[in-house]
């Protein structure tokens, strides 16, 4: 069993790191409401998804805040974490691909980018309360401790 570079055991991340989101909608109310949040503001027209839809939102200026799903690629992720970085976009790894797909009425969705202050600020303050949430990097935070 091999390790990822946050040292999680890469066989067992899935199961035990981000099981809880996948039945969010039943289980826990505060996840319910971040992907409630993301619903809202897809509606709004504030949300970009997809690894180059995500690139394109960060290069452009428009992105405040990014959000990985914690089952995406090494090679989605590694491209996410590296916008972030240059552009200084807050980056957190939250839910599933899956999950993060059905809260905005899509497929599976490896990377959203979030356009509007108002709603960053508002799903940043509540994925900052999550204790698996850890600073790595200056404004990257992820779900691994």
């Amino acid at each position: 069993m091999g390790q990822d570079e946050f040292g999680m055991n890469k066989e067992l991340e899935a199961a035990s790191v981000f099981a809880v989101n996948k039945n969010a909608s039943e289980n826990n109310p505060s996840e319910r409401k971040i992907f409630g949040m993301l619903g809202l503001c897809r509606r709004a027209g504030k949300l970009s998804f997809g690894t180059f839809s995500v690139e394109r939102s960060v290069k452009s200026g428009r992105a405040k805040l990014l959000i990985a799903a914690g089952d995406a690629s090494a090679n989605s992720m590694k491209k996410t974490e590296d916008l972030a970085r240059f552009r200084s976009v807050p980056l957190f790894r939250f839910g599933t691909k899956e999950t993060l797909g059905r809260a905005i009425g899509k497929g599976e969705v490896s990377s959203l980018s979030i356009e509007d202050a108002g709603f960053a600020g508002q799903i940043g303050k509540m994925l900052e309360v999550f204790p698996r949430h850890k600073e790595r990097g200056g404004k990257i935070r992820t779900q691994n401790t």
